[in-house]
């Protein structure tokens, strides 16, 4: 008679599920925030604005889970574009998944000065999203020396729902954290 068991002793089909749903998780995060609509998302704790793209490869930098841009005006009325990191995290947050969303900023910001040659301003904003944070790196206080989001999720009954961390540094007026103009 044939064992029903997997290799650890767990019955296949739950290591099948468990291995499954690991994958789905991270893949399910960055279609839900990619596919929901806005509103909802605001709704649900997390500020998006701006056209939405997935999975953007930035060239010698690597590939953006998500990024958002939109078209803005200053205090002075003159257009800009404020351009969105996320990055996005299955289980905790750590001093390294900002590292990683730096570097996507920087290669934007290297794409737009370099290769476009842009002559209008832009704003580059991080926003992390993750289970948990790890607070062990105390990456947090880096918030003093650069300006970035932090958000953890949870699934509920009702979906999932977003916790913005350090509130205090969230601009209310632009619902998200903004870098000085780059030129």
């Amino acid at each position: 008679m044939q064992s029903l068991n997997g290799l650890d002793g767990t019955p296949p089909i739950e290591a099948f599920c468990v291995k499954n749903i690991m994958k789905f998780l991270e893949k399910s995060l960055e279609d839900i925030i990619f596919h929901t609509p806005k509103k909802e998302l605001y709704q649900r704790g997390l500020p998006i604005v701006g056209k939405r793209y997935k999975q953007l490869k930035i060239t010698g930098y690597g590939v953006a889970d998500v990024v958002s841009v939109l078209r803005k005006k200053d205090e002075n009325n003159k257009p800009y574009l404020s351009i969105t990191i996320l990055e996005l995290k299955q289980d905790k947050l750590s001093v390294s998944t900002l590292l990683q969303a730096s570097r996507y900023a920087l290669g934007i910001e290297a794409y737009l000065d370099t290769f476009r040659k842009v002559t209008f301003n832009y704003k580059i904003n991080i926003l992390i999203i993750g289970r948990t944070i790890d607070n062990k790196d105390n990456f947090m206080n880096l918030r003093y020396m650069m300006n970035f989001g932090v958000f953890t999720y949870e699934y509920k009954f009702d979906g999932i729902y977003f916790i913005p961390h350090l509130k205090e540094f969230l601009p209310i007026h632009n619902f998200l954290p903004t870098h000085k103009f780059r030129k």
